[in-house]
């Protein structure tokens, strides 16, 4: 069954509340434990931290991050902020605090526009396909540096998908791309010794 739109706000209204009240209970946010938000905004009251990525996320958190920053910054200047955030466990958070309610408690356009993301990303993970692809190919060539030569990364990846090998960013084998590389490209092999 269709939601209407008088439905859809009301849910949203929800979402946004709970968000903000996450926010101000979340030790991750910034108040409580070892955490101590220095921001200008009103974390826990109007602003709610939605989006976020950590020192060890994957190309797709990554990638949904910046693609969201980049749009509800365009759209929201105002009212959305990129915080970077320490913590003693994951290193690092990069989060995106958005400004949810009013002054009077209602939702925002841009909280709006952050739930309408969330919606979308529980219809299809990928924010933008083209952004991710990329960014999963400079982390594969990132994972390669120092191993193989740039100008041959294309052949060997192109050479492992064919013997069906798994050729994403996490699972790439170093020693067999090595190997493929010797095969692909023998005067090279005179070079590592």
């Amino acid at each position: 069954m269709l939601e209407t739109d008088e439905q859809k706000l009301k849910r949203y209204q929800q979402l946004a509340e709970q968000a903000v009240e996450e926010t101000r209970d979340d030790p991750v946010g910034g108040f409580q434990g070892n955490s101590i938000y220095w921001g200008g905004h009103e974390l826990g009251k109007t602003w709610g931290f939605t989006f976020k990525f950590c020192r060890d996320s994957g190309p797709l958190e990554q990638s949904n991050y910046r693609v969201i920053k980049a749009d509800m910054e365009e759209r929201f200047l105002d009212d959305v902020s990129d915080e970077h955030l320490s913590h003693w466990g994951f290193g690092w958070f990069d989060m995106l605090n958005v400004r949810l309610l009013d002054e009077n408690g209602k939702i925002t356009p841009a909280g709006i526009a952050i739930i309408e993301w969330r919606d979308s990303l529980e219809d299809y993970p990928i924010a933008d396909e083209q952004d991710y692809f990329e960014l999963e190919n400079e982390m594969v060539a990132e994972s390669f540096s120092g191993y193989i030569d740039e100008e041959h990364i294309g052949d060997v990846l192109k050479e492992m998908g064919k013997r069906g090998e798994d050729v994403s960013y996490k699972d790439i084998d170093i020693d067999l791309a090595i190997e493929i590389e010797n095969e692909l490209f023998p005067e090279n092999e005179d070079k590592d010794e």
